[in-house]
């Protein structure tokens, strides 16, 4: 009797080929002593398979060229020379995309390891239930969101918990236990519809909007400054595949920007280096502070400041350096001064007298515009305060303005 299996031809370069993963008719072998044959009824193609089969590895050795592709499969027994093991069970193992597998069941006293050859009884579905949710609440995606936030993350009550992929396979696990556990819960997903089933269905308390593939960014950087209310010093990364393997090949040296060692550590919980202790805690406080306020309140209050700094300008006769409003920051407004006047030395003369700073151009427009910052930790009167100290800042460095820019400001805000 003939089955079809697909046997790993070379190792691939990218996503895999027909000439990567060969197509074969072989004979299915006789059974002997303590082994089992199963029928397969489901495959599961997870994103590890192709991990499986990289040159160079991964978490595991890759497999053997000539080895039938590996997979998580489910089947179900048709035949058994191992007591254990009765026609009809339903089984679970690490074997591959093949119609039948021979299997060694192990010892007669000993259950095998499931990567080592060992095979999982599964019983029988519960009512709601179906065969298949062993790949996934019931199969290894569960195991490794439950394990992941429990055993590894150590998750408690009251904890944030930022989930990445939270609208994939195992993020959806996660932000699901998470929250059970009590804890408050913010996801990352690409797209409007995936974040509000991030949302809407998995009861995640928000979900960041990223397509860093659609986009096509290999690394983003952010701060825990401005936004996140901190000082500086503490830095986020995404990196994707493609950027962490020209990091792994690349021959310049790095120190700053080697990811490696804290990739190696963070498995752990730890740093590389000596930690900001004092910004963790920091930012544990500032992301209660924003979500007790809400993302939603927290975004409409920075747009309300904005229009309200964005108006004070016009008044002033001055020029926003964003010449398109369809692409107006609500986060600072850059503006321009006069021909033949010295935003630096607006900056000084501001800093001097009223003890504010504002934010200084750089490259191209260094010396000509100044920055007004309107989010964070910053209300109606902290903004009122800021464009008053602007505004007489204006007249004592002796820059031309038209008076009134505060009231503009004032009329709107309390509207």
């Amino acid at each position: 009797m003939q089955q079809s299996v697909w046997r790993l031809q070379k190792y691939p370069t990218g996503i895999p080929t027909d000439k990567d993963i060969v197509l074969h008719q072989e004979p299915i072998p006789d059974l002997k002593e303590h082994e089992i044959k199963i029928k397969t009824l489901y495959i599961s193609m997870d994103p590890a398979n192709r991990l499986w089969i990289r040159r160079e590895g991964s978490y595991i050795p890759p497999f053997p060229l000539g080895s039938i592709m590996p997979a998580i499969t489910i089947g179900e027994v048709v035949e058994s020379r191992h007591p254990r093991y009765q026609v009809g069970q339903k089984v679970q193992g690490i074997f591959g995309w093949q119609e039948y597998i021979i299997q060694h069941a192990g010892p007669l006293n000993e259950q095998l390891p499931l990567d080592n050859g060992g095979i999982v009884m599964i019983p029988e579905p519960e009512q709601g239930c179906d065969l298949i949710d062993n790949f996934g609440l019931f199969g290894v995606h569960g195991m490794t969101a439950y394990f992941g936030i429990t055993d590894v993350g150590k998750a408690q009550a009251g904890d944030t918990v930022l989930v990445s992929a939270a609208a994939g396979a195992i993020g959806s696990l996660v932000v699901q236990i998470a929250k059970n556990m009590g804890c408050r819960v913010i996801g990352i997903a690409g797209g409007p519809k995936k974040c509000s089933r991030v949302v809407k269905e998995f009861g995640a308390d928000a979900c960041i909007d990223y397509k860093h593939e659609e986009w096509k960014v290999d690394v983003t950087v952010g701060g825990s400054q401005q936004g996140l209310l901190l000082p500086p010093g503490l830095s986020f990364n995404a990196i994707s595949g493609k950027a962490l393997e020209a990091h792994k090949n690349a021959k310049q040296p790095k120190h700053y920007w080697d990811w490696k060692p804290m990739l190696e550590n963070n498995k752990n919980g730890f740093f590389p280096f000596t930690p900001a202790t004092n910004l963790v805690y920091g930012l544990e406080e500032a992301l209660d502070m924003l979500m007790e306020e809400g993302l939603d309140n927290v975004f409409a209050r920075h747009a309300r400041h904005g229009e309200a700094t964005r108006l004070a300008v016009k008044a002033w006769g001055l020029e926003i350096l964003c010449k398109n409003p369809e692409e107006y920051s609500n986060s600072l407004t850059a503006v321009l001064v006069p021909e033949g006047c010295d935003a630096d030395h607006l900056r000084k003369v501001i800093l001097d007298e009223y003890d504010m700073s504002l934010g200084m151009g750089l490259n191209k427009v260094k010396g000509k515009v100044f920055r007004i910052g309107h989010l964070g930790d910053f209300n109606d009167l902290m903004l009122a305060g800021t464009l008053s100290g602007v505004e007489m800042g204006l007249k004592k460095a002796g820059v031309p303005y038209k008076p009134g820019g505060i009231m503009a400001a004032l009329d709107f805000l309390s509207k």
